[in-house]
């Protein structure tokens, strides 16, 4: 499940300082340069250049983001889950929006069955909310409080 999705230039992996192993998977869905750093260089070019305040900012910022994403999962909805998600998708480029279904994009960021999302799609489609083409959102007006 994509838990956080950030545009460049962005430093993904520091929050998770105390945990082992391998367990952030990175997908890049447009042409992108990743560079990897080890946990160990980064801090010490942290504490090298006293980046401490900026380190704190991007902690606090991913933590809210992950937590915001958490609550919503478990507070919404289906309605409110799938409108929240569509507009995600409706603030990503052209580019990315270009590459990935409505359905998809929601179905990889919640746990909605792919029914539930095809069948609130298509009501918000039938009402003219939004236009999808070929499953890919194009265009999505302000969606109703309540469904």
């Amino acid at each position: 499940m994509v838990l956080n999705s950030e545009r460049s230039p962005f430093i993904m992996g520091v929050s998770n300082q105390s945990a082992y192993g391998d367990r952030l998977y990175i997908r890049a869905l447009e042409k992108s340069v990743l560079i990897r750093l080890p946990l160990e260089r980064f801090n010490l070019l942290v504490e090298k250049f006293v980046l401490w305040e900026s380190t704190c900012a991007l902690l606090i910022y991913t933590s809210s983001r992950i937590f915001e994403h958490c609550t919503m999962i478990v507070q919404m909805s289906s309605y409110d889950i799938i409108k929240f998600q569509l507009n995600q998708l409706m603030h990503e480029s052209p580019g990315f929006r270009a590459n990935i279904t409505a359905a998809n994009y929601i179905k990889e960021r919640t746990y909605l069955s792919r029914s539930n999302i095809m069948r609130i799609i298509s009501d918000l489609r039938s009402a003219g909310l939004l236009t999808i083409e070929k499953g890919v959102l194009v265009e999505l007006k302000s969606l109703p409080p309540k469904y």
